[in-house]
């Protein structure tokens, strides 16, 4: 008899073709971005030679890795435009900071990653010695190495250093915590009101991808991280903005909290015409019912 519905065993072409999808799977992410890479190439090239493209017009696709800096005790070196720079001249790649910090124990903002570096090259070579610069600075205190980067092998023993060696600055590895200031910039609006009348006041704090934060971090210096009720780190203390920086740098933690306050002031006005209530309406409790009169 003809059993219904049940589906004949595949035959062995079939076989042959699951099992080769089945190995396609299990590539790499980087094999397949090679290939896909190889293949451009190719395709651009025989436009460029059918003159259909010309060879100024050809870009190339950036190259890109994060690496995880927030458990780092030279973090604070490596949050430095001055550090970015040495990297960028060194290796030809371009490094960004993103994330936000994260104290140890506690666990980042929902949608959100610990501090790290995003780094940006157009060849792997770049993106290579971008790496090794950062990794080194990171183990800096761990291990007795004290330059990175030499792009020439020693032959011999030299009397003087090579010029196009990196030193790291002493204070690198030197010790396991960095003096830091901090400041807090209390926020008047609470999470657990603004979600009760809709309003997402995390995402306008952080703005898109934290871009607010990182707006204030690139124009003053400072780690800026959002804190207290409603968030996962400190949620005992009141909403506020964790302004930080090393103690030497005063100016970077006074322009933060300048930039904080403006900020705040931006989302005060736009709270206020999205729900129709002032911000000083919703920071104050409301006050207890009045007490029962007594039978006359």
């Amino acid at each position: 008899r003809k059993l219904v519905g049940l589906r004949p065993p595949p035959r062995r072409a079939e076989r042959a073709t699951m099992g080769a999808n089945s190995e396609a799977d299990t590539k790499s992410v980087a094999e397949r971005f090679s290939a896909a890479q190889k293949m451009r190439e190719k395709i651009n090239a025989m436009l460029i030679a059918q003159g259909k493209l010309k060879k100024d017009d050809v870009k190339p696709v950036p190259l890109t890795k994060e690496i995880t800096i927030n458990n780092s005790s030279n973090r604070i070196m490596l949050t430095k435009r001055t550090t970015h720079k040495m990297i960028s001249d060194r290796s030809k790649a371009t490094v960004t900071i993103r994330g936000q910090y994260v104290a140890p124990g506690n666990k980042p903002p929902m949608g959100t990653k610990p501090l790290y570096l995003y780094i940006t090259a157009s060849k792997q070579e770049e993106l290579a010695a971008a790496e090794k610069i950062i990794t080194t600075i990171m183990n800096a205190g761990k291990t007795p190495a004290t330059s990175i980067f030499e792009s020439q092998p020693k032959v011999a023993p030299a009397k003087k250093p090579a010029m196009n060696a990196i030193t790291l600055p002493k204070s690198i590895g030197a010790t396991s915590k960095v003096a830091e200031k901090s400041q807090k910039v209390f926020i008047k609006l609470k999470v657990i009101d603004c979600t009760a009348l809709g309003y997402p006041l995390l995402e306008k704090l952080s703005g898109p991808n934290d871009s607010y934060l990182q707006h204030i971090k690139q124009n003053s210096g400072a780690t800026v991280s959002i804190r207290g009720k409603g968030t996962q780190i400190s949620p005992d203390q009141p909403l506020h903005f964790h302004v930080a920086a090393p103690s030497a740098n005063d100016k970077a933690v006074s322009d933060a909290v300048s930039l904080a306050e403006n900020l705040l002031q931006t989302i005060y006005k736009d709270f206020s015409v999205k729900t129709g209530k002032s911000v000083g309406d919703a920071a104050q409790p409301k006050p207890p019912p009045p007490p029962p009169r007594p039978p006359p």
